[in-house]
């Protein structure tokens, strides 16, 4: 998965980064989903949900990002 320069495909964006690149992006996911999960505590009940989905959505964005470095990690284009 990804192209001759080591870069992991990111379906229809077609944006090429490199491995380093999808390490930052995935730790700045995990970091704002876990801050996010810092600020619902000072959020009123009615918004504390909100956030949660929001984390909810992070997490699962910085997995996918992780697996598709696995993936790349593993195919014919790894290294970075």
């Amino acid at each position: 998965m990804g192209d001759d320069q080591g870069h992991p495909d990111i379906g229809p964006l077609g944006l090429e980064a490199s491995l380093g690149d999808w390490q930052r992006i995935r730790a700045a996911l995990l970091y704002m989903g876990r801050d996010l999960q810092h600020r619902s505590f000072a959020v009123s009940a009615e918004r504390r949900p909100l956030l949660w989905e929001e984390q909810d959505r992070c997490l699962a964005l910085a997995e996918r990002v992780d697996h598709l470095m696995q993936a790349g990690a593993h195919g014919p284009a790894a290294g970075g």
